[in-house]
Formats: C-alpha cells, structure tokens, sequence
C-alpha cells in the first residue's frame, strides 16, 4: 500500500493551519480471473506491460491486450465469461458488487478488436458495453 501525504484542514485549531494527514491509494478490486490464454495476452498498466497467465487476478479499470493469434477467456465473479480475440484491448471500466458472488453493475469497454460474452448473474439492464 503506498501512502500520500495531503494537507488537510486541522479541526482541532481553529485556524487555517494546515496538517499533513496520510491518505492511502486505493487497493486493486479483483473482478475475475483469466481462465484460459493463448499466445500472446498481456495487461497494460501505464508503462507497465505484463503478460497474462492462467489463473491470474483480472482487476477493475485493468486494460487487457491480445496480439494476433491470440486470445483469452476471462471469467468474471458473477460468472460472466469474456471471451477476448486477437488483436483486441478491453477495459472492465466498473464492476460493483452486490453480494461477493454477483454485480450489480458491471461497464466494460472494447477499444479495439472482438469479444463475445455470456452473462452471469449480473442482470441484463445492469450491464454497460462500450
């Protein structure tokens, strides 16, 4: 966990002084897992380019990259599967949950390329493609 420092407004003076009060970054919000990749499937974080394995987190506003003759299944944890084909940049923009089972609102946008998906137990009206 990485801790910013931000000056705050101190409620204890009456004044406007300024105290440093750490406000920590937001953890990952895990989303659902890669259930099947082929070839060359990687995710994208700033500079920062991983390749994705079998079995690995699939995060909130994570950006996931297929190259040619490559593609992956993403199983989300509402059981919704995503199906990403090559050539193709997805972004799970929003996932809210709940219950630790199933969403109850789930945006996910396609920038680039082909995916198909089968709805878990998120509802229809409830899920955005962009």
């Amino acid at each position: 966990m990485v801790a910013v420092v931000r000056p705050t407004f101190c409620a204890a003076h009456k004044t406007a002084w300024l105290c440093l009060a750490p406000a920590f970054a937001a953890e990952p919000v895990k989303v659902g897992l890669a259930d099947a990749v082929r070839n060359d499937v990687s995710s994208i974080g700033g500079a920062e380019v991983v390749r994705v394995n079998v079995g690995d987190d699939v995060l909130q506003n994570e950006v996931l990259q297929t190259k040619a003759d490559s593609d992956a299944k993403i199983i989300l944890l509402d059981s919704t599967n995503l199906t990403l084909g090559p050539q193709s940049t997805l972004k799970i923009d929003n996932a809210v949950y709940a219950t630790d089972a199933s969403f109850s609102t789930v945006s996910i946008k396609l920038t680039q390329g082909a995916f198909r998906f089968i709805t878990g137990l998120v509802d229809s009206p409830d899920l955005s493609l962009n």
